[in-house]
């Protein structure tokens, strides 16, 4: 009996099957949903700080 895990890997969840290669079938599924947290904006405010630097340094 041959089993293949299948992942869906989101920003806020993680979804799973569990299927029967042999049997062709479905065995489970199942998902996971995170709560949002923190400042999902990071990398953005990360660039906006060194695009402002970059502005600075050449006084523009």
């Amino acid at each position: 009996m041959t089993k293949i895990l299948g992942l869906d890997l989101g920003t806020n969840s993680i979804g799973w099957a569990v299927l029967d290669a042999s049997k062709k079938r479905i065995v489970d599924t199942g998902v996971r949903i995170f709560q949002k947290r923190g400042n999902m904006n990071f990398l953005e405010t990360t660039n906006l700080s060194k695009t402002e630097a970059l502005i600075l340094s050449f006084g523009i």
